[in-house]
């Protein structure tokens, strides 16, 4: 749906569970994007390890990488790829942004627009879709310290304020497809 000389990056952000994912599989559906899964880089970190491939390994890791490199670390190691896809004349969807400082290096990075998408989510409702998740299933405790975690020590709060978009996703796959089909409508 998006013309070739409008590629752009659009990222996406959202607490464990509000549809990241399956927003961007929605949007990827439609033409808006080819998806970049940022965590990639911290799961073959953690396989090159030699770790086991637990959220635990994963946090470790992501906390490291950060430490030593910066916020942006991942960002900057996603890069790259994100340069291909923009130079083959493709708009590269981000999955995901948690912190202030990768949404300010892919604003400084690229040439392109960078658009943010917040996907919002009631908890209740958070926290049903991760307990039957099939992939990685979260419960309510583990989730209220991700969440903790992630809106404190990232400042994930302070990314979904930025969002230019904020999709509401507490009802239906349906509704959640219409939303998204109207946000890449305004893209045109």
């Amino acid at each position: 749906i998006l013309t070739s000389d409008s590629q752009m990056l659009i990222a996406i952000c959202g607490l464990a569970g509000a549809g990241k994912t399956t927003s961007l599989d929605i949007l990827e559906g439609i033409g808006a994007g080819a998806i970049l899964y940022v965590g990639s880089f911290v799961t073959a970190e953690v396989a090159s390890r030699g770790m086991p491939a637990t959220p635990q390994s994963e946090r470790l890791v992501r906390d490291e990488i950060r430490e030593a490199d910066g916020m942006a670390a991942f960002a900057q190691r996603a890069l790259p790829t994100i340069n291909g896809i923009l130079e083959a004349g493709r708009t590269v969807l981000v999955d995901a942004i948690y912190c202030a400082e990768e949404y300010e290096f892919y604003r400084k990075n690229c040439d392109n627009q960078v658009v943010l998408i917040a996907v919002e989510t009631a908890k209740c409702e958070r926290e049903r879709r991760l307990s039957v998740r099939t992939l990685r299933p979260i419960d309510s405790d583990a989730l209220a310290k991700r969440d903790e975690y992630e809106l404190t020590r990232l400042g994930l709060a302070d990314v979904i304020e930025a969002a230019e978009y904020k999709i509401v996703n507490n009802g239906s796959f349906e509704d959640l497809e219409r939303a998204l089909e109207r946000f890449a409508g305004c893209l045109r």
